[in-house]
């Protein structure tokens, strides 16, 4: 089913309006970020793992993730990013990678979905993929532990916001497009993740002041949509908090199922010993009692696929009916179904599953192309370099990772771009004028002078002389004679965007306002055919001496004329030692290199160079 629900927080960063705190901002200290090329990651087929928050454990195995780029990754432009959460009734013997579990097997893998999702081939768009670890509650609950509330929900609100201080050469992370996808118990995260920003303040106050531990913090970054698989999206009986496990049964009109999730797992990830220290606050942390708060304190739409296999006897399939359900009566709802038949509570997860390919992909794609309307990216955290990364071990096929890119320095680094960094990119409206598109644009200063082709005139006696654009404007019958089209009012023809990859040229985009668009190397790894010659980047022989395509030789030797420094010693032609007994050098040039009298034709070496030559 999917959900459209009125967010606020996408719109703005003060969520709930005046009354609300500060954001808080993820502090970036806490952020390590590595390359899976030279750290051994959890998983090898990731490129980077990054971890968070001073809770981090030693084995990375609470507070970190990994990341899974598009192999067209580098120079692409800003890639919207999936942030995947595993289920396992939030018990910590269960993790996000397991390679001796394969679904449809009891477990929820995340990293086969993440190496999905990054594909861009069959149909696959090709997105950055986060893989996302939390702490958990343990097995037995012992009265102590790491996980639970607020420490499980912060670590949802802390890793994604993390993302600030991601950095990798080349790659650019979204931060206004970020969809939470999470399957059962990771289900019941996503969802709230994507809730949260509805949680009353007085109701983080209660939890705060019960738990003296950590405080339940608010983020940053909002996702634009959610997707729950198999998802636990109510903790309940009939809406009684003081029973557990959502017993009941839930109709699809013709049928009825089981609303049934583990009783003893929502225990043993709430409890303190006693069922639930927090019975009369559903509305913080089970996300069907959510939902009208998220209402209530929104302006725009969030949509939310609740995907769910009707064989599912783990989480019943009555969970996703009765959120439905519940989302029906909400102002600017809108509910589809994402149910499908013959499939149980492991097949959601399942990349060749109907489930998988039928709903949560298509719904991905749809939400990335179309986002809600009232997102502004411009009010979307931009990212910041990570406090430190580890040095390369090995040679490294994936870019290095540099802590270069710094939001607010006046220069468009690589990895921003207006929509990530405003204050630093450029970004604007291209006039619509075009001559030669049949339109006579006199609001974009289009006349018969400077466009005949598409502005009528005539001349003759000043009686009968007339220039649409110049004496005649729109109103004027005789410049929409014969079919033709007249614009009285300025157009835009598009947008430019600095950090997007394409340089849009003068006078919007050049070398000198955006070098990371239009600067040496830029033309020349953008993956667009500038120059219209049908062929682009390195295949293009305009780009042969281009740094993003030259292939450094061991020696100059040869090549003293071309202006070229070819061995990328950064010394050229003659200037270069190797050139010193090449005939374009030796006794013929006054840059030639020397370390003796005999070197030179002279006689006469001074400090390293021929002269008199």
């Amino acid at each position: 089913m999917k959900l459209l629900l009125p967010i606020s927080a996408l719109c703005s960063l003060a969520l709930l309006g005046a009354t609300s705190p500060a954001v808080l901002a993820i502090d970036c200290g806490n952020v390590n970020t590595y390359s899976c090329t030279s750290y051994q990651c959890v998983d090898s087929a990731a490129n980077y793992t990054f971890t968070y928050g001073s809770s981090m454990d030693g084995s990375y195995n609470n507070q970190a993730a990994d990341i899974y780029l598009p192999d067209d990754a580098v120079n692409r432009g800003p890639i919207p990013i999936v942030v995947l959460v595993h289920g396992g009734y939030w018990y910590n013997n269960y993790k996000r990678y397991d390679d001796s579990c394969v679904p449809p097997s009891v477990c929820s893998r995340m990293d086969l979905l993440a190496k999905d999702l990054k594909q861009i081939d069959g149909g696959r768009v090709g997105y950055v993929a986060v893989n996302l670890e939390y702490r958990r509650a343990s097995t037995t609950y012992t009265g102590s532990g790491p996980g639970g509330l607020p420490g499980t929900f912060n670590d949802l609100s802390d890793g994604i916001d993390a993302l600030q201080c991601v950095s990798m050469t080349g790659v650019q992370l979204d931060l206004g497009r970020i969809i939470t996808v999470g399957h059962s118990a990771g289900g019941h995260l996503a969802l709230w993740r994507a809730l949260q920003f509805g949680i009353p303040q007085e109701d983080r106050d209660t939890v705060n002041a019960q738990t003296g531990t950590e405080d339940l913090t608010r983020p940053s970054i909002n996702p634009i949509g959610a997707v729950g698989l198999a998802a636990v999206s109510d903790f309940f009986c009939t809406n009684d908090a003081n029973e557990c496990g959502a017993c009941d049964t839930v109709s699809d009109g013709t049928e009825s199922y089981s609303n049934t999730a583990s009783c003893s797992a929502i225990t043993n990830f709430l409890g303190t010993g006693e069922y639930n220290p927090y019975p009369n606050l559903p509305q913080v942390y089970s996300p069907l009692h959510m939902l009208a708060n998220a209402n209530a304190a929104a302006t725009c739409s969030l949509p939310i696929l609740v995907a769910h296999g009707y064989d599912d006897t783990t989480v019943g399939p009555g969970q996703s009916l009765k959120f439905e359900d519940q989302a029906t009566g909400l102002n600017s709802v809108s509910v589809t179904s994402g149910m499908t038949t013959n499939e149980g509570h492991f097949n959601v997860i399942d990349t060749a599953s109907n489930n998988w390919n039928n709903e949560v992909i298509p719904f991905i794609n749809s939400v990335f192309a179309n986002p809600p309307s009232c997102v502004d990216v411009s009010e979307m955290p931009s990212q910041k370099p990570s406090k430190s990364f580890k040095p390369s071990l090995r040679p490294s096929n994936h870019p290095s990772i540099e802590p270069s890119v710094k939001c607010g320095n006046e220069a468009c680094d690589p990895g921003e771009s207006c929509n990530s960094c405003s204050e630093d990119c450029i970004s604007g409206n291209t006039p619509g004028a075009m001559c030669g598109n049949g339109i006579c644009e006199i609001g974009n200063g289009e006349s018969c002078s400077n466009c005949p082709d598409d502005c009528n005139s005539k001349n003759g006696s000043p009686s009968n002389r007339y220039c649409c654009g110049d004496d005649a404007n729109c109103n004027d019958p005789r410049c929409t004679a014969e079919g033709n089209v007249c614009e009285p009012s300025p157009v835009s023809s598009g947008t430019y965007c600095c950090g997007d990859g394409f340089c849009t040229g003068d006078p919007f985009e050049t070398p000198g306002n955006c070098a990371v668009d239009c600067g040496e190397g830029a033309l020349c790894s953008n993956g667009i055919d500038d120059d219209g010659d049908g062929v682009a980047d390195c295949d293009d022989p305009d780009c042969v001496t281009d740094p993003a395509c030259f292939t450094c030789t061991t020696s100059e030797e040869g090549s003293c004329s071309d202006g070229v420094d070819n061995d990328c010693d950064g010394l050229t032609d003659c200037d270069d030692g190797d050139c010193v007994q090449d005939s374009a050098c030796a006794c013929g040039s006054n840059k030639a290199t020397c370390s003796l009298a005999g070197d030179c034709c002279s006689g006469n070496c001074n400090n390293g160079s021929c002269k008199g030559n």
